[in-house]
């Protein structure tokens, strides 16, 4: 369906994102799945479709019985949830938060955490932030090295 509506936008791919956790009390989380589906030249190093033993691991259920379920088009995909609570996600955070508020506020970076909009938007950018860095990576590594610079053409 994903690689449908994306030949019907006449686009090369399109991003399918879903909601998995959301609580909005102090302090907030929000778990996301996102990921990328595309065609025609975003295709070019599409991933195998191997087994990833630590998100196995992690996972909530167990692996099909067959293996790993082929999904044409799937490029990148990431799933997180992101607890306000965890260490990691504070500086997270803070570093969005950096140029982003007024430093005269009462709440300074803590708004992104007080207002559950707020805590939406930093969630939104970090999980994007983390699917095209996986993206980016996916196609570094399938990109042909540069040609080494011959010996010969030198002076001995």
């Amino acid at each position: 369906e994903a690689l449908a509506l994306a030949r019907a936008l006449g686009a090369d791919g399109v991003i399918v994102g879903s909601v998995s956790a959301w609580d909005p009390y102090d302090p907030p989380t929000i778990g996301m799945s996102l990921a990328i589906f595309g065609q025609g030249p975003l295709l070019r190093a599409a991933p195998q479709n191997t087994v990833d033993p630590d998100a196995l691991r992690s996972a909530r259920t167990e692996a099909p019985a067959g293996g790993p379920v082929a999904t044409p088009g799937l490029l990148s995909a990431l799933s997180e949830t992101l607890d306000a609570s965890n260490g990691t996600t504070r500086q997270a955070i803070r570093a969005y938060a950096a140029g982003r508020f007024d430093p005269q506020s009462a709440l300074g970076w803590q708004r992104y955490t007080a207002s559950m909009g707020q805590y939406t938007k930093f969630v939104c950018y970090e999980m994007s932030r983390k699917l095209f860095d996986a993206e980016r990576a996916r196609i570094q590594l399938m990109e042909p090295p540069a040609p080494a610079a011959s010996d010969s053409a030198s002076p001995r």
